[in-house]
């Protein structure tokens, strides 16, 4: 009895852990517009990542990008990495895109989607939100009205957005 009472004991904190497990964005290596290889770390130098899947064929995908480019001038700690699920041959209409937009964040390219694949990312837009760590701190199907808001008020609960009204200029203090 007291050894089924034991194992009970670790099949639940083993679960409790599993369950409070941070889940991580998968490492990868992508290619930018230039095909020079990127990879994670490359991307999350600052305190927030959000990372976009779409595709130049997605017409909710393109509605977004300019609201996420808006993301990083209102964010000073935020990254914005795009990334393109367009296959090979669609690749150049993706860059095209994106140059004539001159959208200046991060636009990466999944071409064979292994990335969205072991993202389990089933439809597009999608996106995730996170830390410099790399662990995800949201993540959801962002094509549906409202989603620039949701995404806006999950980043608010790590930063704050910059507001030159809000800053308040501090005098230093008189030295002795």
């Amino acid at each position: 009895m007291k050894f089924k009472y034991t194992l009970l004991v670790v099949l639940l904190v083993t679960l409790a852990f599993g369950l409070n497990a941070e889940k991580k964005f998968t490492n990868f290596k992508l290619e930018n517009e230039k095909s020079k290889t990127v990879r994670l770390a490359d991307v999350t130098d600052q305190e927030l990542t959000v990372i976009d899947f779409w595709a130049s064929y997605c017409d909710p995908c393109k509605k977004a990008l300019p609201h996420l480019e808006a993301l990083q001038t209102e964010y000073e700690n935020l990254n914005v990495v795009v990334i393109s699920i367009d296959n090979p041959r669609l690749r150049r209409k993706a860059m095209a895109y994106i140059k004539s937009k001159k959208y200046t964040f991060t636009t990466l390219y999944d071409t064979n989607n292994k990335v969205a694949d072991k993202m389990k990312v089933k439809e597009i837009p999608y996106t995730f939100l996170i830390d410099k760590d790399g662990n995800i701190l949201f993540e959801f199907s962002s094509g549906k009205v409202g989603s620039i808001e949701t995404l806006k008020a999950e980043i608010n609960k790590y930063i704050k957005p910059i507001n030159a009204e809000e800053c308040v200029e501090v005098e230093a203090p008189e030295s002795e």
